[in-house]
């Protein structure tokens, strides 16, 4: 993808990616930040060669950890749909169509 991304990665293998956990999260929060915002499929895929683990356990990882995003948006909206919030939500969750 871009050396970049090699250079984060290699540099926390070094310091016990993916057996460390924490070595593990710090690479995938510097590289999604390197790829602007997401870790898409390609970016994985190096990734997992680099680290010698597979793609489908990045996804595992990066599912469990909610400021990981592995594709789609760079952000996520949430609606309150509680008692309280339900009648001004309601214009918002109309717009969206999730009524």
């Amino acid at each position: 993808m871009t050396n970049k991304l090699t250079e984060i990665v290699t540099y926390y293998k070094g310091y016990g990616a993916p057996s460390d956990q924490s070595a593990l999260l710090a690479c995938l929060r510097e590289a999604q930040e390197a790829c602007g915002g997401m870790l898409d499929a390609a970016a994985q895929q190096e990734i997992g060669e680099i680290l010698d683990v597979k793609p489908s356990y990045l996804q595992a990882v990066t599912k469990r950890i909610s400021d990981l995003k592995l594709s789609g948006a760079a952000h996520t909206l949430t609606v309150c749909t509680g008692v309280n919030c339900s009648r001004r939500g309601a214009e918002i969750r109309e717009y969206l169509g999730l009524v």
